[in-house]
């Protein structure tokens, strides 16, 4: 899709909500990024019943007024005649075919890119029944022909002509492509195969709790997962239908299971339900998320499901169209209540399966095998960082700086109450410290018996300091909390300032206003009113910097670190 940007890094992104009353330990999971379209985004009705995505990117939708398409940027309606609903959609080559009420064909472009739709319907010479009417809810391809599936006849395309299939002793309710072969669940009936156009019995319904499958997941060696409406998964090998169980069984046999289908790569199970929204299943049987109105799903009745090129999960529901970035590397950890909140994210750090979490209302941990939150003793209110270091330490920013084992948080003797709002690893003069600023100056840490020791503080400064980098020749760039950003020398002793320039005054410079400082590729830079600014030490003056310019189209403001696990 063209609106998905190339990432090579997993990241982890937070989100919460509000909350009152006291935090306990609680549950949370990590959760794909969701992408919500309502009807007022794309202009159309509000049910969505199929999807598919063309061979150029885009994707088309049926929907209660005609066929969507997206190109990643605009929502583009296409009517069908009659302004009929569009029940389903199959892209093939440069063709979309579609089906609706007593109508399907398909739409391809012309020489000016205008999709234009040719009935296939009209070729049908003789109905073998006209005693019924029938909506095209299902499109498959197999061996260059064409289905259209209704609930009560089906068709055959052939690239020339159309034949018609009604036996009312069974009328199909799913046809399923599975590999090179095409299986039917039949209307409150049994399981079956179509094979050169012939119905041959599979396996008897009450094999899976006398259910409908609804769905059907291939596996390796032409077996598969049978996902049922209100039974839950079964395994079938060709021959034998057996129980596939889950940790959820008991939920997912409540919510009416209606689609399914696999990602790509881990093999993640991916269930649509009409009362629930969508859950993703490990080949285990394990839970890895549900996704609905609670966590940002946009109605909670799934039609149908769509996996695109980037695997990225496209959910056309009663109400709108979610898309969830499965494909996507950045994800969010969200608690599993609403009540519960952490507060604004200002830092977090992995060590192991254990993510460490700074926020303005305390400091946590997450423990990714459990998925259980828990707040650190000792470290309520703001922290500005947190970060543990090779030697195994892990710092807090909290009103002074304090020290992290386990779940507890105690203070760092010699240190005063004057926050603690950025720490970083640097040289200066040769020697490697580990530096820390505060609301009135720095604190220098030396390396003793393998561990940073607190060596001095510099007091003398009294600028609050928001955050800072260091350079190459160890001078330090230090942005106040709410007006410019300072150039900062320290002695050889680092034991105190030797010269403190505020930037305004440096030639090529510019005033005040709230400052960001950050490294991009090794060299410090600044960020100001969406400018984005470094020194060059050649000619003493603060330049623009517009190598980004053609990758952000507002330019930066900010930047941060993007975390991998270990």
């Amino acid at each position: 899709m063209k609106h998905k940007a190339s990432v090579s890094l997993i990241t982890v992104v937070l989100a919460f909500a509000f909350f009152s009353g006291s935090f306990n330990s609680r549950a949370a999971s990590f959760l794909p990024i969701v992408t919500n379209y309502a009807a007022a985004d794309y202009n159309a009705g509000l049910q969505n019943w199929s999807c598919t995505q063309g061979e150029n990117g885009d994707i088309f939708i049926g929907n209660n007024t005609g066929l969507l398409r997206f190109d990643g940027y605009r929502w583009e309606r296409i009517e069908m005649p009659g302004n009929r609903i569009v029940r389903s959609v199959l892209a093939d080559a440069d063709r979309i075919y579609v089906g609706a009420y007593s109508e399907f064909g398909y739409f391809e472009p012309d020489d000016c890119g205008n999709m234009c739709y040719v009935s296939l319907h009209s070729l049908v010479k003789k109905r073998k029944t006209e005693q019924h009417d029938y909506d095209i809810w299902n499109i498959v391809k197999l061996n260059g022909k064409i289905y259209f599936q209704s609930f009560s006849s089906w068709f055959v395309y052939d690239g020339k002509s159309v034949r018609e299939h009604y036996d009312p002793q069974l009328l199909p309710l799913y046809f399923h492509r599975i590999d090179n072969r095409i299986f039917v669940q039949m209307m409150n009936g049994d399981f079956y195969q179509l094979i050169n156009e012939e119905m041959h019995f599979v396996f008897s319904r009450k094999e899976v709790g006398d259910d409908h499958v609804v769905a059907i997941i291939p596996k390796t060696k032409g077996r598969m997962v049978l996902c049922t409406e209100w039974h839950g998964l079964f395994d079938f090998d060709g021959q034998h239908v057996t129980r596939r169980y889950t940790e959820i069984d008991s939920e997912l046999c409540g919510q009416q299971v209606n689609r399914g289908t696999m990602l790509r790569g881990d093999s993640t199970i991916i269930i649509g339900t009409i009362h629930n929204g969508v859950y993703a299943i490990s080949r285990e049987g394990k839970c890895l998320w549900r996704c609905n109105m609670s966590n940002r799903l946009y109605n909670n009745s799934v039609l149908s499901l769509f996996i695109d090129r980037d695997n990225n999960i496209w959910a056309c529901l009663d109400n709108g169209i979610s898309l969830i970035h499965t494909g996507s590397p950045y994800s969010i950890l969200r608690p599993d209540s609403y009540a519960m909140s952490l507060g604004m994210v200002y830092g977090i750090d992995w060590i192991g399966s254990k993510m460490y979490i700074a926020t303005n209302q305390g400091a946590y941990t997450f423990e990714e095998t459990t998925g259980v939150i828990a707040p650190i003793t000792g470290a309520k209110g703001q922290n500005w960082h947190i970060k543990r270091y090779p030697t195994g330490q892990v710092f807090v920013g909290n009103t002074h700086p304090k020290l992290i084992e386990g779940n507890t948080a105690t203070d760092i003797p010699g240190t005063t109450n004057s926050s603690s709002t950025c720490m970083r690893e640097c040289t200066i003069h040769g020697q490697e410290v580990l530096l820390e600023s505060s609301y009135i100056g720095f604190r220098v840490y030396r390396m003793q018996n393998e561990k940073w020791t607190l060596a001095c503080e510099i007091n003398s400064l009294n600028i609050p300091i928001r955050n800072f980098e260091v350079d190459h020749s160890g001078s330090i760039w230090a942005a106040h909390m709410s007006r410019g950003l300072y150039k900062i020398e320290l002695d050889k002793s680092l034991s105190r300032v030797a010269q403190i320039t505020p930037l305004a005054q440096i030639p090529g410079g510019f005033e005040g206003g709230i400052m960001f400082v950050m490294k991009i590729q090794g060299r410090v830079m600044f960020a100001s009113r969406q400018k984005l600014y470094t020194f060059d030490d050649v000619n003493n003056k603060i330049v623009q910097v517009y190598f980004l310019s053609s990758t952000l189209k507002r330019n930066i403001n900010s930047s941060t670190a993007i975390y991998t696990k270990n």
